[in-house]
């Protein structure tokens, strides 16, 4: 289950890459605070940290942040993105603000997948890269 979910991780953030090069932010942004989440989850069902993928985003970095004390460096940096995931999820008009949200989200979701997998023995993800 956690190669599954690295995998997921590693295939959603591929496609929030491509949704943000064609301006489809919303997409963009729920397939980043989706990647996160997966592979938070991974970390932390690696860990025997059971938690459902239902929880808050901020529920997944207090998990996990004891466990890798280098992950508290992103866990502060994605505090909105389940709202502006949400409030792009509606139509809302982006700003320049959220375009920039939506990216730098992006970037602290691929740094934490590399960060996931650098605390995780290579024969999990062995063929992720």
């Amino acid at each position: 289950m956690t190669r599954l979910l690295l995998q997921k991780a590693a295939t959603l953030l591929q496609q929030a890459d491509q949704a943000r090069r064609s301006q489809r932010w919303g997409e963009a942004a729920k397939q980043t605070l989706q990647a996160l989440k997966a592979a938070l989850r991974a970390f932390l069902l690696f860990h025997d940290v059971p938690l459902s993928e239902h929880a808050s985003l901020r529920r997944y970095w207090q998990c996990a942040v004891p466990l890798a004390s280098n992950l508290a460096l992103f866990a502060n940096r994605t505090e909105n993105l389940e709202k502006l995931a949400m409030a792009l999820s509606d139509g809302q008009v982006l700003r320049v603000a959220e375009r920039e949200a939506v990216l730098a989200a992006w970037y602290v979701a691929r740094n934490t997948l590399h960060t996931v997998l650098s605390e995780l023995p290579a024969s999990i993800w062995l063929n992720q890269q």
